[in-house]
Formats: structure tokens, sequence, C-alpha cells
């Protein structure tokens, strides 16, 4: 089908254009243009740059309405919080955005500290970004815990850095390693945050 085709072809542009993104190469609102452009074109389509701006802003305004926050992220933000525990974010992205995503999700008051590869000038799964952040808050990589949903860029690229990661599950994708921790929703919220704060045997308890 022609549809399908052309949420194919989005993908691709989408995986091929992203890294650009991230290098700072390319502005999202660049990145958006182009794969849009590949879903006329793959229906045999050529807008001219008015119908080219309108689905701009029919694609941004739905992307913002449907934007959640995972369920259960924000209680167990507060309950970590409430434990002692400071909270971070390392992303791939560039600055504003991921702020002003942060804000609309009502996270951003919940988060101590946001290290971002743009500003770091370095990408996930790179140790230099997890080393950034590290320093930032003045801990130890024992002293840290990642909680990431993408295999290659959090949980190897924690390991790498000497952080205990925790594979948020949420696709189909089997467990290449079964010594890692794992979540697959943060419900009910004492799982959830037993798991964040009970290292695997052979690791210290986190504390703080």
């Amino acid at each position: 089908m022609a549809w399908d085709e052309a949420v194919d072809e989005y993908d691709r542009r989408l995986a091929l254009l992203h890294p650009l993104v991230l290098q700072g190469t390319l502005s999202s609102s660049e990145s958006r243009r182009v794969r849009l452009r590949s879903i006329f074109g793959a229906v045999g389509l050529d807008p001219d740059p008015a119908t080219l701006r309108e689905a701009e802003i029919v694609y941004a305004a739905r992307y913002h309405a449907l934007r959640r926050s995972v369920p259960g992220s924000i209680p167990l933000l507060r309950s970590l919080r409430s434990h002692g525990l400071r909270i971070g974010v390392v992303t791939n992205h560039q600055a504003a955005p991921q702020r002003e995503k942060l804000r609309e999700l009502g996270l951003y008051a919940l988060i101590d500290q946001i290290t971002i590869s743009e500003e770091a000038g370095a990408v996930k799964p790179e140790p230099k970004i997890f080393e950034s952040a590290l320093r930032e808050a003045s801990v130890e990589p024992s002293e840290a815990v990642m909680v990431g949903d993408s295999w290659e860029n959090d949980v190897l690229g924690a390991r790498r850095a000497g952080i205990r990661p925790i594979w948020f599950r949420r696709g189909t994708m089997g467990l290449p390693d079964r010594t890692v921790q794992t979540l697959r929703s943060f419900r009910p919220l004492d799982r959830a945050r037993s798991v964040i704060l009970t290292p695997p045997p052979g690791r210290p308890r986190r504390t703080g």
C-alpha cells in the first residue's frame, strides 16, 4: 500500500537525518521538512512550499498534543527525590527542544540537571557525555544509575562509563544480557523504585 511505503520512507529518512540533527549540522525543522516531503513523494505528490508549510504546522500541533510522559514516571521521580537521590537526564538532541519537551511533560521541575549532547560535545553512547553528567553531579560512576530505553545508547553507553544500567524495555527485543536489570513499566511504584535502589549482587547499594 502507498501509505505503508510512505511510513517506511519516513522511518528511513528519520534514521538518516537524526544523527545530523544531533551533530548540529541540520536543524530539527529542516529535518522535519525533509521527512514530510518524503511522505508526499512516496504517494506521488510534489508539494509546493505553502502546502509543505501547512503540513509542518499540522504535524507539529499533533506531535505536541500527543506527547505524554511515560505512565508512572512523575510519581517515581518524586519518590526517588524523597529518598535523597539527585535526578539527571542524559539525552541526545538539541538543547532548546529537549528543555521544552521536559517542561511540556511536567518533568522539568523534578530534574536536578540535564546533560544534552549539543552542549556536552558528545552523544550517547560515547563515554564522554556520561562522564560530563557525573562531573556535574559530583558523583562517581559506581554511585550512579542509568535508566534508559535504548540498549546501545543507554545500557551499553552507561556500562562503558562504569555506570549501572537499567533497561526500560518498551518493545519486543529480547534481552541480550541477562545480568542487566530491566523495567517494563514504572508501575507499580514500589517495584520500580526497588529495582532502581537495589543493585544486583556484587554491587554496592545506592544510598543517595
